[in-house]
């Protein structure tokens, strides 16, 4: 990836996240400093159901789509109370997300999950995920057991709730999106 084209550098983050980031795979490392600075290891959650909610915000732009609307943040924020009554826990990537605007968002909409800040330009980027929305379940033995990417992952994915009370079996994956 070093002297790699940007988009030979996207065709080989693409190939990655295709090989590594589907239902049944194991779940990749992750390993980064949350928004309030300490160290967050998905290992560490093992025994626990995670889901990992990656997402953006465009403090200038319109909600959209792929960007959470005011709506959601507060859907994921009633979710992440469910998950923690459930023995299950909620884990934010923030794309484009740097700490004042993050620190707006949590007292706006009760952002008050653990969450991942990933600033504009960043170059190291969890799971190399560039573009959001996308959600990903990872079972309580580090296992994927459901990918869901752009339009697909916008809002809280109803399945959700059933896989977090284990009505449900793997969900699959959905690529739609990058």
């Amino acid at each position: 990836r070093g002297g790699a084209t940007p988009a030979a550098a996207e065709a080989a983050d693409r190939a990655w996240r295709l090989r590594h980031l589907r239902a049944g795979a194991p779940a990749p490392a992750l390993v980064a400093r949350d928004a309030e600075g300490n160290e967050l290891r998905l290992e560490d959650l093992r025994g626990r159901r995670v889901v990992v909610h990656v997402w953006t915000a465009d403090a200038s732009g319109p909600a959209s789509p792929l960007r959470p609307r005011r709506d959601d943040l507060e859907a994921w924020a009633r979710w992440a109370e469910r998950a923690a009554d459930a023995a299950g826990v909620l884990v934010g990537v923030a794309l484009g997300v740097d700490a004042p605007t993050f620190r707006r968002l949590r007292a706006e909409h009760g952002v008050d999950w653990t969450t991942v800040l990933v600033p504009p330009g960043a170059r190291e980027v969890p799971w190399r995920l560039r573009r959001a929305p996308a959600v990903f379940a990872v079972d309580e033995a580090g296992v994927l057991r459901l990918a869901l990417r752009g339009a697909d992952a916008a809002g809280v994915p109803p399945s959700l709730d059933a896989w977090l009370s284990g009505r449900a079996a793997d969900q699959g994956e959905v690529r739609r999106g990058r």
